[in-house]
C-alpha cells in the first residue's frame, strides 16, 4: 500500500509508474481472495480475468483522481479486514467492484480505441 501512497502522493500519473502500480493493485487482490479461503471468490475472479477490460490487470492511467479513488477503496477495505468488520469489507469490496464497471462503462469506447491503435 504504502507503494501506491508514493507514487499517486505526486498528485499526477507518470507512465513509468504504471506497471508497479498495476502489480500493486494485482497483489492487493490476490493477497484479499487468498486470506478470504472462500473457493466460489477465487474461481470467481479467476474467471473475470478472463473478460475483456474486466480485470484487475488491465486499468486506465489517464485519471488520478479514478486511480487515487480506487487505492482509497484499497485502504478502507484493508482497515476493514484488519478490524474484523466482515460486513464493512464486504460493502467496500461490492462498491469497489461497482465503482470499477462504472469506469469501465464510461470508458468502453476509448478502450477499444487504445487497443485498435496498439494493433
Amino acid at each position: 500500500m504504502a507503494l501506491g501512497d508514493e507514487i499517486l502522493g505526486k498528485g499526477r500519473l507518470d507512465p513509468q509508474d504504471h506497471a508497479p502500480y498495476q502489480q500493486l493493485n494485482i497483489d492487493i487482490h490476490n493477497t484479499i481472495l487468498a486470506a478470504s479461503s472462500n473457493a466460489w471468490v477465487s474461481r470467481f475472479a479467476a474467471q473475470a480475468h478472463h473478460i475483456p477490460y474486466a480485470s484487475d490487470r488491465i486499468m486506465l492511467w489517464e485519471s488520478h483522481q479514478v486511480i487515487w479513488r480506487s487505492h482509497d477503496d484499497h485502504h478502507r477495505i484493508v482497515r476493514a479486514l484488519r478490524s474484523r468488520d466482515g460486513r464493512r469489507a464486504e460493502e467496500l469490496m461490492r462498491e469497489h467492484v461497482y465503482y470499477a464497471g462504472v469506469i469501465l462503462r464510461d470508458n468502453y469506447s476509448k478502450l477499444l480505441e487504445k487497443q485498435a491503435a496498439a494493433e
